[in-house]
């Protein structure tokens, strides 16, 4: 009986650890460059949505939504991996259902949690 309650103990305790440890290992911070966007156009739905570093030239890279449309009103929150260490300066195009493109340009996502698209074209 004795060790079959040392056991059980040291089992919860062997459980309760690796929790712990796992939980901490597991858990990541976000990078501060996350940020949510929002479909604030009213009517149109955003069908790609691009991030590049501000500059010259149009690198704008892969459609990076994570869903496949962003219906008005809605948002969604991006991870954003496409970074430059010690850079938070980004350029941003959201392509509209009817073709019309969007940009907001030098946004400081170091400083911005959410941005909103409010009109296309």
């Amino acid at each position: 009986m004795v060790k079959w309650f040392t056991r059980s103990i040291l089992a919860l305790m062997l459980v309760t650890a690796v929790m712990a440890v796992g939980g901490n290992v597991t858990h990541t911070h976000a990078d501060e460059r996350d940020f949510t966007v929002i479909n604030g156009s009213g009517s149109k739905v955003i069908v790609n949505f691009y991030v590049a570093p501000s500059g010259p030239g149009d690198d704008w890279g892969a459609d990076i939504l994570g869903v496949s449309t962003l219906a008005p009103g809605d948002s969604a929150f991006i991870y954003f991996t496409r970074y430059t260490d010690g850079n938070c300066s980004y350029d941003m195009r959201a392509v509209f259902d009817d073709g019309t493109e969007g940009q907001l340009l030098n946004i400081d996502l170091c400083a911005t949690l959410t941005v909103t698209f409010t009109t296309g074209g």
